[in-house]
């Protein structure tokens, strides 16, 4: 016999995404800015021989330069 591992996962996660960002104007056609975002889902139990409780949450941080022609 072999044993394997086994995890189980849910089809629907509830959860909230929360972030700010800014713009500054370099030029007329230049733009620079940033935004963070953090993601935060429902916990899920993974069971390895032994069930695991795992958070689900991220943190992002963008930033970009955008041109205006």
């Amino acid at each position: 016999e072999t044993a394997g591992l086994t995890s189980r996962s849910q089809d629907i996660r509830m959860g909230h995404v929360i972030g700010a960002g800014v713009d500054w104007g370099l030029t007329r056609h230049l733009s620079l800015g940033a935004e963070v975002l953090r993601y935060d889902f429902q916990a899920e139990d993974v069971d390895l021989g032994t069930t695991f409780r795992t958070e689900q949450s991220q943190d992002a941080l963008r930033a970009r330069l955008t041109f205006r022609y």
